[in-house]
C-alpha cells in the first residue's frame, strides 16, 4: 500500500493502462466466447416471448447479426462491470490509508453485484414472461397475429434489465449515503409520497397500459424503496451509537 503512494506519475499511468488493459481483454474474452455461442444465446432470450405466443422474426438481411452483436456485447458488459469497478476501486485505494474503508469498499462491491443480479434475474424470471403473456392475451382480442421483431424485443428486454437492475441498488445507495451524512430515514419518509408517483410513471412507462403489470413491477420497486428506508434508519443508529460511544 505505502509503496503505491510513492508511485511516480508515470508509474500510475502504466498501473492504469494494465488495469484498462485487464478489462479490455477480459471484456473481449466474454464476447468471443458469447460470440461462439450466439445463436443459443439469441434463442435463450427470445424463447422468453415465443413462450407467451408471440412469433419472433426480423425484417432486414443484417437484424440477426447486429441484434446478437447488440446481445453478446451487452452480456460481456454486464460481466466485465464488477471487474471494471473492483479495478477502479483497487487503482484508488492506495490512497486511503484506512484499512476498514477497505473492508467496507469490498463489502459495497459485492453487495452492488448482488443487487444487480437480482434486479437482472427479477427480470428473467418474473417481469417479462408476465408481460409478454398479458400482451399476447391482450392483442389476441383483436384477431391479429402476435408478431414481433428480434430488434424490438431485445431492446424493450435489455432497456428495462439495465433500468431495474440499477433500481435494485437503491437500497445500497441509501446506506452510503446515510453513512456519509447525506441524507436519513427522515428524508426518505417525506420523500414516500413522491416517490410512489415517480415509480408508478416509470411502471407505467415501461409496463403495458394496466394496472395488474403496473402493480407486478410498481410493488416490488416500492418494497425496494420501503426497504431503502429501513437500511437507512439501521445505519443511522449504528452510526449514533458509535458517535455516542466515542
Amino acid at each position: 500500500m505505502n509503496n503505491k503512494n510513492q508511485l511516480t506519475l508515470t508509474q500510475h499511468f502504466h498501473e492504469l493502462k494494465k488495469r484498462v488493459v485487464v478489462c479490455l481483454t477480459f471484456f473481449i474474452a466474454v464476447f468471443c466466447f458469447c460470440y461462439y455461442n450466439a445463436t443459443s444465446i439469441t434463442k435463450w432470450f427470445i424463447q422468453i416471448g415465443k413462450n407467451a405466443g408471440f412469433t419472433v422474426g426480423y425484417v432486414t438481411p443484417q437484424e440477426m447479426l447486429l441484434q446478437s452483436l447488440r446481445l453478446c456485447s451487452t452480456i460481456a458488459l454486464v460481466a466485465s462491470l464488477p471487474l471494471i469497478i473492483w479495478n477502479v476501486l483497487a487503482f484508488v485505494m492506495p490512497a486511503i490509508p484506512s484499512q476498514r474503508v477497505h473492508k467496507l469498499i469490498l463489502i459495497g462491491l459485492i453487495v452492488f453485484i448482488s443487487l444487480f443480479a437480482l434486479g437482472i434475474i427479477f427480470c428473467i424470471k418474473i417481469l417479462f414472461p408476465f408481460v409478454f403473456q398479458y400482451l399476447y392475451s391482450y392483442s389476441k382480442g383483436f384477431e391479429v397475429t402476435g408478431y414481433a421483431t428480434v430488434s424490438s424485443f431485445l431492446s424493450l428486454f435489455l432497456t428495462t434489465t439495465w433500468i431495474m437492475g440499477f433500481l435494485f441498488e437503491v437500497p445500497l445507495f441509501s446506506a452510503l449515503l446515510t453513512i456519509a451524512g447525506i441524507l436519513n430515514h427522515t428524508v426518505m419518509q417525506k420523500g414516500l409520497k413522491p416517490a410512489v408517483i415517480i415509480i408508478a410513471i416509470i411502471a407505467a412507462i415501461i409496463t403495458p397500459p394496466d394496472v395488474v403489470s403496473m402493480m407486478i413491477v410498481g410493488i416490488p420497486m416500492m418494497a425496494i424503496y420501503v426497504f431503502s428506508i429501513g437500511i437507512s434508519f439501521v445505519c443511522e443508529r449504528k452510526k449514533h451509537t458509535k458517535t455516542s460511544s466515542e
